[in-house]
């Protein structure tokens, strides 16, 4: 990764890699009204605000993961770039 114009290794903290609740995250949105069906180009599309999205599943996730939600726990790991 380049940090200050120079290629340095860098390790940073992986909070939480779980995707396993994004298909539901996303039925919830559209079941919330958040999701018009399109098309784009010649394929049929589900269609969403990034904004309206990103609050939505900030709020769902905070309701559904977590010890107290029971959700999920993701890796705890450490990434690194280089």
């Amino acid at each position: 990764m380049l940090v200050d114009g120079r290629r340095r290794w860098v390790e940073y903290p992986v909070t939480d890699d779980d995707i396993s609740d994004f298909e539901s995250v996303g039925a919830a949105a559209a079941g919330a009204g958040l999701e018009r069906q399109g098309t784009v180009g010649r394929a049929r599309a589900r269609l969403l605000g990034v904004r309206p999205l990103v609050d939505f599943a900030t709020r769902w996730f905070g309701a559904h993961r977590g010890p107290a939600a029971g959700g999920g726990s993701g890796s705890g790991g450490s990434g690194t770039a280089g």
